[in-house]
């Protein structure tokens, strides 16, 4: 998988804030970083891909959870680019 490099105003971007906490752009670099791998770990999509199988009840318990929602809770608020490996 290819990932496009930083442009030079993404990089001014990070050396001025950086600058303003008075930290390195590498800590800076460092907490994004894990920022970004929480992120994705605490999403559905990756907990549901990476859940064990659920057991019957568990599974009656989650239909019976999305049944009760209204329609605002399933409504799209972000849509995520998934690029399978």
């Amino acid at each position: 998988m290819s990932v496009p490099a930083l442009n030079a105003s993404e990089i001014a971007k990070i050396k001025e804030i950086a600058a303003f906490y008075k930290i390195s752009v590498a800590d800076f670099a460092r907490k994004a970083i894990r920022e970004y791998i929480e992120e994705k770990q605490n999403s559905l999509f990756y907990s549901l891909r990476n859940a064990p199988e659920a057991s019957p009840e568990e599974s009656a318990e989650l239909l019976a959870w999305i049944e009760s929602m209204s329609e605002e809770d399933h409504e799209v608020v972000r849509v995520d680019k998934f690029i399978p490996v």
